[in-house]
């Protein structure tokens, strides 16, 4: 049930793009925010509750693959149809139809087996999270050394899925293309990651994911190139490794936050989620609002530093 709210938040945005006035959107906005934050810690849940200590990684990569492939189907099938002649009034009416359907499937899923994470795989009763629960868990020492790595996650988000489209010089509907590989580099990345973390631990994982990171924005600053307007086809195939490489960082990085997690405190998983949501999301609200204030170069440099220094932490800590 939570899943579904949560859902009809994005469901209630989309609606409100139909007819994109201030009026509408900035309730559906604030509507769509309440609503993620309980949607994606139910989801953070639902999954750790579905696996076991030696599942959690390949199950969380499993889900980030179809998460992922939004950015493949959507890029390709809004580009078709405005290609066709359909304008964005009927994009959204169409997608609106999609989201509303799907949502309702939230309502078919099954309550997963109240299995907690750990060594032994145990069976016991737990509770909803209440507001105190996840406050007391900024007094875990280990949650607290992880905020470092969500405030990463969420100004990489930011980054890579509104700065750097907005930056690339193309022309022809070209970014939609390069959009579309980056979620299928996100898609097959999680797979994969998630998988190999489950075999060969997490550390791999993470120093993959930083180098892709730290590979990425080189090239990005190397080809981007603001007095240039319009690259030809033969010039834009840079973007595809930049985004293949960012959405190979981006599915690295998501994987193993996930996994990680929910091996943390497998008797507070909702807590535990809400807090993940708290931070990722929070600083992806953040790096919305300095990035009016920073040139590219500047968020490439927070970029690579945030991710030698997460990534670094992590190796260290886990």
């Amino acid at each position: 049930v939570t899943l579904f709210i949560g859902a009809t938040a994005y469901v209630a945005y989309v609606a409100a793009n139909i007819e994109p006035e201030i009026y509408w959107l900035l309730p559906a906005s604030a509507y769509l925010g309440f609503g993620a934050a309980i949607l994606w810690a139910a989801q953070g849940s639902y999954v750790a509750k579905c696996s076991t200590k030696e599942t959690l990684g390949a199950n969380s990569g499993l889900f980030f693959a179809f998460f992922m492939m939004n950015n493949v189907i959507g890029n390709l099938a809004a580009g078709g149809l405005l290609l066709s002649g359909r304008n964005m009034h009927f994009l959204f009416w169409v997608l609106l139809s999609i989201g509303g359907c799907a949502n309702l499937l939230f309502l078919t899923l099954r309550k997963p087996s109240e299995l907690v994470v750990t060594d032994t795989t145990s069976v016991v009763e737990k509770k909803a999270a209440s507001l105190s629960e996840i406050f007391m868990l900024f007094r875990e020492p280990k949650m607290l050394l992880m905020i470092p790595a969500l405030l990463y996650s969420g100004f990489s988000q930011s980054f890579f899925l509104s700065r750097l489209p907005q930056q690339m010089p193309i022309e022809g509907g070209w970014i939609g293309w390069i959009m579309a590989f980056f979620g299928l580099a996100d898609t097959l990345g999680s797979v994969i990651f998630g998988r190999l973390s489950d075999r060969v631990g997490k550390k791999p994982v993470l120093i993959i994911a930083s180098l892709c990171t730290i590979g990425g924005c080189v090239m990005a600053g190397a080809y981007l190139d603001p007095q240039r307007a319009g690259y030809t086809t033969s010039a834009i195939w840079p973007f595809f490794i930049i985004m293949g490489l960012l959405g190979l960082s981006d599915a690295g990085y998501n994987t193993q936050l996930y996994a990680i997690f929910g091996s943390f405190q497998p008797d507070r998983l909702e807590a535990s989620y809400a807090f993940l949501k708290l931070f990722q999301s929070g600083s992806t609200a953040l790096a919305f609002c300095y990035t009016l204030y920073l040139s590219t170069v500047e968020d490439f440099i927070i970029l690579i530093g945030t991710s030698l220094i997460v990534g670094l932490f992590l190796l260290s800590f886990l």
